[in-house]
């Protein structure tokens, strides 16, 4: 039985899921298991969908703290997801 419904939130243009695939991979593990599926990508999106869904789904950038923030305010349980980089030309070792 799949859960009620989740917002997605990715502080990119919507434009990019198509064209990145990682963020279709979540996309469609999402929707094998929530019967709704909310994509955001600013504060204002989760503020008009944040009362509709079970939980939350972002990666961990630094514009995803509205989406923590927010959640854990509406005791909505929240689920982070890192944004390492395996190969980076900055050289930095972080």
């Amino acid at each position: 039985m799949k859960k009620k419904s989740i917002i997605y939130f990715i502080p990119v243009k919507k434009k990019f899921f198509k064209k990145w695939v990682y963020y279709n991979v979540d996309l469609q593990i999402l929707k094998s298991i929530y019967k709704e599926v909310y994509i955001c990508n600013n504060t204002i999106d989760i503020l008009k969908n944040i009362f509709k869904v079970d939980h939350v789904f972002c990666w961990w950038w630094h514009q995803s703290f509205i989406a923590l923030f927010l959640s854990k305010t509406l005791n909505k349980k929240i689920i982070v997801t890192g944004a390492l980089h395996m190969f980076d030309y900055s050289g930095a070792l972080d």
